[in-house]
C-alpha cells in the first residue's frame, strides 16, 4: 500500500509552499534515494482544496521564505498507510509524524 499525506493547512497554499511540503515530508531509502509518499492531499478549514499525486509537483529546493509561509500556513502533516486510519489531529506548528 501506498503511503498517503494528509496536509490540514488554513488557506491555499502557493506552488512554492507545496514544493516546501513536500520537501519536509521526503524521506531516504537505506540506499540514499529519496522516497516521498504516492499522494499528498491538502485539506484546508474551509472546503477542500484537492489532491495532489506526487508526479504533479516539481522537487526543487524550496526558497526559505517558501518553507517559512508554510510552516505559518500549514496546521499538521499527518502520515498514514493506508488512506482509512488518518488520524485527526490539529497543531498549532508543523510536526511530522513517522510511522
Amino acid at each position: 500500500m501506498s503511503k498517503v499525506v494528509t496536509v490540514r493547512t488554513t488557506g491555499y497554499p502557493s506552488t512554492d509552499e507545496l514544493k516546501a511540503v513536500i520537501r519536509r515530508v521526503q524521506e531516504w531509502d537505506w540506499r540514499g534515494n529519496v522516497v516521498v509518499p504516492a499522494r499528498i492531499e491538502f485539506a484546508a478549514t474551509k472546503g477542500n482544496i484537492g489532491h495532489f499525486p506526487i508526479g504533479d509537483v516539481l522537487f526543487d529546493r524550496a526558497s526559505a521564505d517558501a518553507l517559512q509561509a508554510t510552516l505559518e500556513k500549514v496546521d499538521a502533516i499527518i502520515y498514514s498507510t493506508p488512506r482509512e486510519e488518518v488520524p485527526r489531529v490539529e497543531l498549532r506548528k508543523v510536526r511530522v509524524f513517522k510511522k
